[in-house]
C-alpha cells in the first residue's frame, strides 16, 4: 500500500467470497485474454440483472493467483490482534452510519463509497459523523454515458441500460466504482446530491423513497470531486472454489488472502466486497438457508454466483460457530464484520453494525 495524501484517497476490493478471487494474468498471456465476448456477458448476467451485484465480464479461470505466486505475501510475521473493529479503534470510529439503499439495487455504490469514506476518516481528512459521500451521484453515472453532444474526445462512451424502464440505477459488478472513481466521477458530498427522488415522494410503506419521480443527476455534476482516487487495490479472496464437471466443487481456503485483508483494514480502512447474499434486492424475502436471522450471521458452503455488495469493517477470529445455522457452520470459530447498506426505515434507525 502506498502513503495516501490528504483529498486523495485508496479503495481496497475484495473479490468475491462465495467464490473468492483474484486479480491474476499469467505468464505470457495478453491482457486482453480475460475479457469475454459480449454475447458471453450478456449470458452471465441473464436473470441477474435485478440484483445489486452481478457477475464480472472477467473469465473466472483468470479469478485466482497461480500456486506459490509471490504477488501474494503470508505476512506472518505480522502480529495481527485476534478481533479488529474499525469502529472502536483506541476509541475512534473509522466507519461512517449505515445507511439505506431502498428502492434501489445500489448496493456495490454503498460497499465503494463506504470504503472512500472510511479511508478519507483514516487519513484524517474528516470522521464518521460528518463524512457522507453521495450513492446516487456514482450509481447514476455508471448508467449513463458522456452524452454525445459533450466536448470531449469520450463522447458517447460509458454504460447503457438494458432495463426497459429507462432511466434507472441499477446493479453493477465490483469493478465499475473503480473505474468510474478513476475517471473522476465523484466522489461528490450526500448534501449535493441525496439518496432520494427530487420531489421527495416515498412509497406507499412511508418507509423509503420511491423509484418514482425524478433520480437523475444533473450532467454539469458528473465531474463533481470532494477527493479524488489515488489508487484501488485489488485483493484475492479468501477461498477458492473450483467447479468439476459432474462432480463435487473443490475448495481451498486461501489464508494469505485473509491475512493481506486484515492487514488492508487496519491501514486504509474498510474493504469493499461482494458476495452470495441470503437478500440482495428490495422486496425480496430471505430464506434463511445461510443467513442465521437470530444472529444475523452467514456462512455459505455452496457455490453461488455474487449478488450483493458490502463492506468489511473488521474480524473477530473468535466468533462462535454456534452463531451460524446448525447445517451451515464453518470448521472453526472465527467471521468478518461487515457494514451492510440493506434494510427498512429511516437510515437513521439502524445501529452502526
Amino acid at each position: 500500500m502506498s502513503k495516501m495524501v490528504t483529498c486523495a484517497f485508496a479503495v481496497v476490493l475484495a473479490c468475491s467470497m462465495v467464490p473468492a478471487v483474484a486479480w491474476a494474468q499469467p505468464e505470457g498471456e495478453s491482457a486482453l485474454t480475460p475479457l469475454v465476448s459480449i454475447e458471453e456477458q450478456m449470458a452471465r448476467i441473464s436473470g441477474h440483472t435485478g440484483q445489486g451485484r452481478i457477475p464480472s465480464a472477467v473469465d473466472p479461470s483468470f479469478y485466482s493467483y497461480p500456486e506459490g505466486y509471490a504477488g501474494i505475501s503470508s505476512r506472518a510475521d505480522l502480529d495481527l490482534p485476534p478481533t479488529f473493529d474499525l469502529r472502536n479503534v483506541e476509541g475512534k470510529n473509522y466507519v461512517t452510519p449505515v445507511k439505506l439503499q431502498n428502492p434501489w439495487g445500489s448496493c456495490w455504490a454503498f460497499s465503494a463509497v463506504a470504503a472512500a469514506e472510511s479511508n478519507i476518516i483514516m487519513q484524517g481528512a474528516g470522521d464518521a459523523a460528518t463524512t457522507d459521500f453521495s450513492e446516487r451521484h456514482l450509481a447514476w453515472f455508471y448508467n449513463h454515458p458522456l452524452p454525445l453532444t459533450a466536448q470531449n474526445s469520450q463522447a458517447g462512451e460509458g454504460t447503457y441500460s438494458i432495463d426497459p424502464a429507462g432511466d434507472v440505477i441499477v446493479g453493477a459488478s465490483g469493478s465499475v466504482a473503480g473505474s468510474l472513481l478513476s475517471a473522476g466521477f465523484g466522489v461528490e458530498s450526500e448534501k449535493a446530491v441525496p439518496y432520494k427522488n427530487d420531489e421527495g415522494i416515498r412509497d406507499e410503506s412511508g418507509l423509503h423513497y420511491a423509484k418514482s419521480g425524478t433520480w437523475a443527476v444533473g450532467e454539469d455534476k458528473r465531474f463533481d470531486s470532494l477527493h479524488q482516487l489515488k489508487e484501488s487495490n485489488v485483493l484475492p479472496g479468501t477461498a477458492l472454489i473450483t467447479e468439476v464437471p459432474g462432480g463435487t466443487p473443490s475448495y481451498k481456503y486461501n489464508e494469505a488472502a485473509t491475512t493481506a485483508m486484515k492487514y488492508a483494514l487496519m491501514k486504509t480502512g474498510a474493504i469493499d466486497i461482494s458476495y452470495a447474499a441470503d437478500v440482495s434486492e428490495p422486496g425480496e424475502t430471505g430464506s434463511g438457508v445461510f443467513m442465521n436471522y437470530d444472529t444475523w450471521a452467514q456462512y455459505t458452503d455452496t457455490p453461488l454466483p455474487v449478488n450483493h455488495g458490502v463492506s468489511i469493517v473488521g474480524w473477530d477470529d473468535a466468533y462462535a460457530v454456534s452463531n451460524f445455522n446448525a447445517d451451515k457452520q464453518p470448521d472453526k470459530p472465527g467471521a468478518w464484520i461487515v457494514k451492510n447498506s440493506w434494510g427498512a426505515g429511516e437510515p437513521n434507525e439502524f445501529p452502526n453494525k
